[in-house]
C-alpha cells in the first residue's frame, strides 16, 4: 500500500493517520482486542465503501 502514497502527499495524510492512531487507541481503552478492532474497521469501511459506490 506505501507504493500509492506519493512522497508529496504523504503530508496531507499525516492529519488522517493521527485521527486514526486516536481511534485505535480509544478501541483499545474501549476494551476491543486487535481482532475486534480489525473486525469492526473492516466492517464498517465495507458499509461506506457500499454507500459511496
Amino acid at each position: 500500500m506505501t507504493r500509492s502514497l506519493a512522497d508529496e502527499s504523504l503530508a496531507a495524510h499525516e492529519p488522517l493517520r493521527a485521527e486514526l492512531h486516536a481511534w485505535l487507541a480509544k478501541a483499545r481503552r474501549a476494551g476491543l482486542d486487535a481482532e475486534s478492532i480489525e473486525a469492526l474497521f473492516m466492517t464498517t469501511f465495507r458499509e461506506a465503501t457500499e454507500v459511496t459506490r
